[in-house]
């Protein structure tokens, strides 16, 4: 049972006291795995909120990690700790066994089911996108490319 002033760890469950500095916050607590844990977890919330989705894959950060990777050539030539490998050696070792992309490309669509509203309008995140008035309240397929959103009545 828990005493005054203590938290269960959303990590371990076991009780602990938090920091007082810290103490309205604190979720996890003190040990090594628990620390990982909130890491893992607080990286993990701030992926998924909508405005870092693309925060990587921004044409400048991929520049600015090109940059540091120029000036940084040990990346990818040090001995790796689990495999004792360099890591381009085992690049090398595996480039054999892969084969090129289909030409065609891949289906990146998010494909889901709507339901139209009586305003004529389907939602899809935040937005709405209206379609014809003669699917009202039926059932569409909607399919959300990265470019383009794509509304299907019967396959």
């Amino acid at each position: 049972m828990a005493q005054a002033g203590q938290r269960k760890c959303r990590s371990c469950a076991q009780f602990f006291v938090p920091d007082r500095r810290n103490r309205t916050r604190q979720r996890y607590c003190a040990s090594a795995a628990c620390r990982r844990a909130s890491k893992i977890a607080s990286q993990a919330a701030w992926v998924g909120k909508p405005e870092n989705q693309d925060y990587f894959r921004d044409p400048c950060h991929a520049a600015r990690v090109r940059a540091w990777r120029a000036v940084q050539p040990v990346a990818n030539v040090r001995v790796h700790a689990q495999t004792h490998q360099r890591p381009v050696d085992r690049f090398a070792e595996g480039q054999a066994n892969l084969r090129p992309l289909h030409p065609v490309g891949f289906n990146l669509a998010r494909v889901c089911s709507v339901r139209v509203s009586p305003q004529f309008r389907v939602a899809l995140d935040a937005n709405h996108y209206s379609v014809p008035a003669r699917y009202a309240g039926q059932n569409l397929l909607l399919k959300a490319y990265p470019d383009r959103v794509c509304v299907y009545y019967r396959d």
